[in-house]
């Protein structure tokens, strides 16, 4: 099949796609795009032919809209079943009283754990000093201003933040660090793929830390054993803040506030073994709920219930 093509502004098309072979007794899971009309032809043709069907996409993130909230459920009735990224997602789906005939599922997105559960050391008080480290693209989803903002007001002496990733907010940000003086506070990794390099910055840091609209850098985190600082206005996040429980994986602070996150990242500091209790958490959360060996599960479990 062929790249996503404009028809009109905001609608796509994907050549090719309605020509995909579909018997009955085939199941059909398609990604969950309400703008794509290859994709909505697609499961129509599907359930004419006597296929199943899965919608599996966003109930809800942090970049959804509520005026077209209404539409997008209306279209997953197209599907036989939905499966969502995760399981508090179908608790608000069916809270907001929206109704579907068929099965309803999720995933809990994740990722692979296996290596980073062979490489993740100890949460020992001797290897983790006053170290942050926030993980993801830089750009202003990530708000990683307010991270400098918040460190330029800390009163702890020996802060550090490592910094994996790069983007286009990357010459801006360094040179508010130089403006408000903590540039030497600062290491900045850029993007790493390798998991060992990863885990050699991980498995020195105290606490992760993510200022803006956190995805899947929680999960990476959290499966290193870092509680998590967030703001606390769930549904400015992607789904997979469902991996998140403050006070018990980490602590939330004022959204947008560099005051509120400077005094939450002094709090964690302060409290070694609250912070190893959050570290198992953070773990067996992951390890449990948020990895790609329990998605497939998940995954076989829904195409068996059709």
């Amino acid at each position: 099949m062929g790249e996503l093509v404009s028809v009109v502004r905001g609608l796509d098309w994907q050549p090719g796609s309605l020509s995909l072979p579909i018997s009955k007794g085939d199941v059909l899971v398609v990604c969950g795009a309400p703008r794509n009309l290859s994709t909505l032809l697609l499961l129509m043709k599907a359930r004419w032919l006597g296929a199943q069907t899965v919608w599996w996409g966003h109930y809800w993130s942090a970049t959804s809209s509520r005026k077209l909230l209404g539409i997008r459920v209306r279209l997953m009735r197209l599907a036989s079943a939905l499966l969502f990224y995760t399981d508090r997602e179908v608790e608000r789906f069916k809270a907001d009283g929206w109704r579907h005939p068929g099965p309803i599922s999720a995933l809990n997105n994740g990722i692979n754990t296996d290596e980073i559960s062979l490489l993740r050391k100890e949460y020992a008080k001797s290897e983790r000093g006053n170290e942050f480290l926030f993980i993801g693209r830089l750009t202003q989803k990530a708000r990683l201003s307010l991270l400098l903002q918040a460190l330029a007001l800390m009163q702890t002496k020996g802060v550090k933040v490592h910094i994996i990733g790069s983007g286009e907010e990357e010459d801006n940000l360094r040179a508010l660090a130089a403006s408000l003086g903590v540039e030497t506070q600062l290491r900045w990794h850029g993007s790493l793929i390798d998991e060992n390099a990863i885990a050699r910055v991980a498995n020195r840091c105290a606490a992760f830390v993510y200022p803006g609209q956190v995805g899947l850098s929680l999960i990476h985190a959290m499966g290193y054993g870092l509680p998590a600082i967030v703001h606390d206005q769930p549904m400015e996040h992607m789904p997979e803040i469902a991996a998140f429980r403050d006070g018990e994986t980490g602590l939330t602070f004022k959204v947008g506030s560099e005051v509120s996150l400077a005094r939450q990242l002094s709090r964690i500091m302060l409290d070694f073994n609250t912070r190893k209790v959050m570290a198992s958490n953070a773990v067996a959360t992951v390890e449990n709920g948020f990895s790609t060996s329990r998605m497939a599960d998940r995954f076989e479990e829904l195409i068996d219930s059709l």
